[in-house]
């Protein structure tokens, strides 16, 4: 693991962006400025917080894990199989391009993690470099917050290996999980990670931002996410694990999934044949649409909602699909994110309630890690078929186009349509059901990922 050797002046820059930054990334306000309650509203600070689905797997059920049709667990196998794709070493894999994960805290036995990782499923060890812009730091894994952060570090990384095995891995850590903190991260990786591929696997919901589009913090991740697109980054975001409200009444979306230069990614239940196949979708909601066997009811379901605080109007082709409808809506694609279907993931640390071993974990930041693969394999043959076209950058609204320009409808089509279960979570709330086409909980679907390689590699 190594320091950026420019983290101070890559904290100045993003001090620089982050007005009131103070040297220790804590937001700070001169005690002489009065300040009315409405500017302190827009001025309050949220935190962004990650709660993935962890359940301890068995010999058996890792033996299992590798069996075609398996519902215990996926393994990188399995996945590539089941929506369809299989990489060629130094043409398909990443090789020459780089996935950057943004988590905070982070987990002190990564490395090592994913050596077993690689072991286990034949995979080749990565390239991984750790960066720590605010300094290292020190890691207690008794606090529950800073053990969610250790375990989505530990799929982030294991799965985006696992989708790209050739591609060097960016791991940015932040030094605690203060909103603040996080945005001063993430512009770090946004400033230096050039024609890359970045996934966040963490958010707030809108209705949590105090003082909504006027919200300081939120004006300053918009900008981030501005100067990520001007650097040709695809940035990927989930889209939450507790339906359309995400413990609210009313439905409203994550965020940055719902940053319209953000692509969203909802959850599903993925089904295999026994020949490990593709065989069907329907949304993950445990509540009511838990698949057999249902091993953890009711942990949670994916989010999806209209945004109460953006219009799509940086995504055109999403208002055309949608039939004029302004809001920008979140889920744009899907992926599998049932903990009933989780990905194998191996944790080397020693917690309260956690050993070293392997475990199943869901969630929809199942998806960010995994599609940032994706992206990276799409930035690689686009490098070698139409250099220049030059790396993907923000591709939402490309796809939308994709789809209005009837790539759905041709024999290769590049996401399946989701069309079963909805996001009422928990059951009696609001939300949102599937259906043809678009839909809130999976948006344009999950990947059919030879089909949709092919539309990503000739976007304009």
């Amino acid at each position: 693991m190594h320091r950026f050797p420019r983290r101070a002046a890559a904290a100045a820059a993003a001090c620089t962006v982050l007005a009131g930054c103070s040297q220790s990334g804590v937001s700070s306000v001169p005690p002489s400025r009065a300040i009315s309650d409405s500017a302190k509203q827009a001025s309050a600070p949220f935190g962004y917080s990650v709660h993935p689905r962890v359940r301890r797997l068995g010999d058996l059920l890792l033996h299992n894990c590798s069996s075609a049709g398996s519902t215990d667990c996926l393994t990188p196998t399995t996945i590539r199989s089941g929506y369809d794709f299989s990489y060629t070493p130094g043409v398909s894999d990443g090789s020459g391009q780089t996935i950057v994960i943004v988590d905070a805290f982070g987990s002190p036995t990564i490395t090592k993690d994913v050596a077993t990782f690689d072991k286990l499923f034949g995979l080749p060890d990565p390239v991984i470099t750790t960066y720590y812009p605010g300094g290292k730091p020190t890691v207690n894994l008794n606090n529950a917050t800073q053990l969610s952060w250790a375990e989505e570090t530990s799929l982030d990384v294991e799965w985006a290996h696992a989708a790209a095995p050739g591609a060097a891995i960016a791991l940015v850590i932040a030094n605690n999980d203060q909103g603040q903190t996080i945005q001063a991260t993430q512009l770090y990786a946004a400033s230096n990670f050039p024609n890359s591929a970045m996934s966040l696997s963490f958010g707030v919901q809108e209705l949590s931002i105090n003082g909504g589009a006027n919200n300081t913090q939120l004006v300053q991740a918009q900008q981030i996410y501005q100067t990520a697109a001007a650097n040709h980054i695809t940035v990927i975001a989930s889209a939450g694990d507790l339906g359309a409200g995400g413990g609210f009444g009313t439905p409203n979306p994550q965020y940055p999934a719902s940053d319209p230069n953000v692509l969203s990614v909802g959850g599903t239940n993925l089904s295999l044949f026994h020949n490990g196949r593709y065989r069907n979708e329907s949304v993950w909601n445990d509540s009511d649409n838990c698949v057999s066997p249902c091993l953890l009811p009711n942990d949670g379901a994916t989010g999806g909602a209209p945004s109460t605080i953006f219009t799509n109007a940086l995504i055109p082709n999403q208002a055309i699909l949608l039939g004029g409808k302004t809001a920008r809506a979140v889920a744009d694609v899907a992926y599998n994110a049932s903990p009933n279907t989780g990905v194998v993931v191996v944790i080397g640390f020693s917690a309260k309630g956690v050993s070293p071993g392997t475990y199943a974990v869901g969630g929809t930041s199942q998806g960010p890690p995994q599609y940032a693969g994706i992206i990276a394999i799409a930035n690689q043959l686009r490098a070698h078929m139409n250099p220049a076209r030059g790396p993907l950058g923000p591709v939402t609204n490309a796809l939308y186009g994709a789809v209005l320009q009837g790539a759905q409808t041709t024999k290769t089509p590049p996401f399946h349509d989701v069309s079963i279960g909805d996001n009422v979570f928990p059951a009696g709330s609001n939300g949102f059901s599937a259906g043809a086409g678009y839909d809130y909980p999976t948006g344009l679907g999950s990947p059919d990922i030879n089909n949709l390689m092919n539309v990503l590699v000739n976007l304009p």
